[in-house]
């Protein structure tokens, strides 16, 4: 089973995905951009604060990092018959490079596809978080997504809500979680999607 889970900075996205793989047997953890020898390379480029990256070259680099994910990681992992947590995937991109840097959905779809074999998600956990949590959460933080060192956090909240909206339109697997919560709360519900998924 491959499970993504996705949300803006400070939503506890990264805190819940690592709650869950210690709640699920047999599963593997992994992060984007990185998650691999060779893609944890491309992130560390990627994350140099001196690099002026136009919004195609940041995209197809987040592609390249996604591609060696899926490859190195992602897909021996499932014909192994394991559970893949990811902290963010191909949706992260269509709010980043896409509704946020403007680069055309189209565009955005095709290269998501090439980079991910195809490959979807059986499960999206979305997190959601007021504007105010996430940067409370995230102000003390040295290492924060590219885009949000340069884009109002209001900005990438509304644009996840208004994608989520998309995600339910077409009926795509989707979980649902209040970010705003206490920690408890998250740990509840990570007890409660592993109890779900009979792990």
């Amino acid at each position: 089973m491959f499970i993504v889970v996705e949300g803006a900075d400070g939503s506890g996205k990264t805190t819940f995905s690592k709650m869950l793989h210690e709640l699920i047997p047999n599963s593997v953890l992994v992060r984007e951009p990185g998650g691999s020898a060779s893609a944890e390379r491309i992130r560390d480029l990627f994350k140099d604060p001196t690099l002026n990256l136009n919004a195609e070259a940041e995209f197809l680099m987040m592609s390249s990092s996604r591609a060696q994910l899926v490859g190195d990681v992602i897909v021996p992992s499932l014909q192994a018959g394991k559970t893949v947590i990811c902290d963010r995937y191909t949706m992260s991109s269509e709010v980043y490079q896409g509704m946020i840097r403007g680069i055309p959905a189209t565009y955005v779809e095709f290269i998501n596809g090439f980079a991910t074999r195809g490959i979807q998600p059986d499960l999206t956990v979305f997190i959601s978080v007021d504007e105010g949590v996430s940067l409370q959460r995230t102000g003390g933080r040295g290492e924060q997504c590219r885009l949000e060192n340069t884009v109002r956090r209001s900005t990438v909240i509304e644009s996840y809500d208004t994608l989520l909206r998309t995600y339910t339109a077409n009926e795509k697997p989707l979980y649902l979680i209040d970010g705003n919560l206490p920690l408890e709360d998250l740990q509840k519900a990570a007890k409660n999607l592993a109890k779900t998924l009979n792990c």
